[in-house]
């Protein structure tokens, strides 16, 4: 794979991340407001929110490693995992092999993981001046808000106010942040290298 491929799958993967941001969050509040129905139409597109992670995970691998070798390496490693985990424990309640009070809390953490990776990948971009100094703010408040839903989570459940903060700061920088990515990543508007 050539970096122009690189940067297209990342780009489409980053896009198809933000929609399936929004998708989730409108199937969320229909699950709430009209039908149950909804609830497992959101699992199935949090599976396709969490795999398409995972090329946008090798991107800021490769654009951070000039900022910090080891880091952007721990980073990326731990941030797959999460990702995949996050995937297969979604996929898992789909099909009716788990149920959401099985999966709650393993696809939590892995949401929290995937926050931390935001906010570091956010801090590095920051430090290597490589992407738009709004865009990694936005990268850096989404993973921000993904902890602050955990924390609110674990302290005392789904009624604790920092999941409803968490969650709403999440549903709007999330897709701003991934739409933007991908729009740069898919027009080659970046002006940098990656590839070595």
């Amino acid at each position: 794979m050539n970096e122009t491929q690189f940067l297209q799958l990342s780009g489409w993967s980053a896009v198809i991340n933000g929609i399936a941001s929004i998708g989730s969050t409108v199937t969320l509040m229909l699950m709430f407001a009209v039908a149950v129905f909804f609830g497992p139409v959101n699992d199935a597109i949090s599976v396709i929110w969490g795999l398409t992670f995972i090329p946008m995970a090798f991107f800021f691998y490769r654009l951070n490693q000039p900022v910090n070798v080891p880091l952007s390496l721990i980073t990326a490693v731990t941030g797959v995992a999460a990702m995949m985990i996050f995937s297969v424990a979604q996929a898992l309640l789909v099909i009716g092999v788990v149920s959401f009070e099985q999966s709650q809390g393993l696809v939590l953490s892995m949401g929290a993981v995937i926050g931390l990776w935001a906010l570091l990948n956010g801090f590095m971009a920051r430090s290597g001046s490589s992407l738009p100094p709004a865009m990694t703010w936005l990268m850096i408040i989404f993973g921000v808000s993904f902890l602050i839903t955990a924390v609110g989570w674990y302290r005392s459940g789904p009624q604790n106010p920092l999941v409803m903060i968490g969650y709403l700061i999440g549903a709007i920088a999330g897709p701003i942040w991934a739409i933007w990515l991908g729009k740069m990543l898919l027009i080659a508007d970046l002006g940098l290298r990656i590839w070595d």
